[in-house]
């Protein structure tokens, strides 16, 4: 039984001394516990740093990406502004012409008369009533 713990102590000493560098005395377990978390820190924030520079190249090209679509649309809209600018427009003016006042539109419709000839002659699918009688006064 003795020698079994021998044997048992002599390979954990072994053990712990096989593990240290030479000439370093072995380091306690909260010493070797500290450098592993420094060493997981470390390798942590490298890992960190790649990835914010993959970010920002990401945003940098995004950015120029929105840059050249707004200079596009910019494009565009300086032309329709040129070409609305060089048609005159259809719309009513902003000023009422002389000597009329306020136009007014009109409230009756405009049909042309060919256009009201073709529909007179067009049957309309719809027999011919006679229009409502007015109301009677009531007797008393």
């Amino acid at each position: 039984m003795k020698s079994s713990r021998f044997i048992t102590l002599v390979t954990v000493f072994a053990l712990v001394a096989g593990s240290s560098p030479a000439g370093e005395p072995p380091q306690t377990n909260q010493a070797s516990q500290e450098s592993q978390a420094k060493d997981q820190n470390t390798v942590e924030i490298q890992v960190l740093k790649k990835q914010l520079a993959e970010q920002q190249k990401q945003i940098e090209e995004l950015r120029l990406i929105v840059l050249g679509q707004k200079k596009q649309i910019d494009s565009v809209t300086n032309k329709e502004a040129v070409t609305a600018a060089a048609e005159p427009s259809l719309a009513a003016p902003a000023t009422p012409a002389p000597g009329r006042g306020v136009q007014v539109a009109s409230t009756v419709p405009y049909l042309p008369a060919t256009v009201l000839a073709k529909a007179s002659a067009l049957p309309l699918g719809f027999p011919a009533q006679a229009p409502p009688k007015p109301a009677e006064p009531a007797n008393p």
